[in-house]
């Protein structure tokens, strides 16, 4: 029913680094559900908490750097770390977003709405 109610140029999937669990949701859930319902679409890998790295202490267990550059080479695609707390990363993951809205609207001719905004963003719950 999700795949019949939305149409995006885009997904972004997203993990946070500072918890290995999410980071496996990633290959077991996220990406096949993103495969079944919309196969013709990109998708970008997003690591998030990424001032984390920086910290040169921290008590958490980190998702092992490198292992995201891996993942995303096996799926064809691109992955990005962000700091919502920095805001490191943050314009580079909205300018990708971005460029990949614009060329799947060329491609694929232009489905919005006249009026309506351009560039929206839904965020599915988990």
């Amino acid at each position: 029913m999700l795949g019949r109610s939305i149409n995006p140029d885009i997904c972004l999937i997203c993990f946070a680094i500072d918890n290995p669990t999410s980071f496996e949701q990633v290959t077991k859930r996220w990406i096949p559900t993103h495969k079944r319902l919309f196969p013709q679409r990109p998708f970008l890998i997003v690591g998030t908490k990424s001032d984390l790295r920086d910290q040169e202490a921290t008590d958490r267990e980190l998702v092992p750097s490198g292992e995201e550059q891996k993942l995303a080479k096996t799926y064809a695609t691109q992955y990005i770390e962000c700091s919502a707390k920095t805001g490191s990363g943050v314009h580079r993951l909205f300018n990708q977003v971005t460029s990949h809205s614009s060329e799947s609207s060329n491609m694929l001719g232009s489905r919005r709405v006249p009026g309506s905004p351009s560039g929206v963003v839904r965020v599915l719950p988990m």
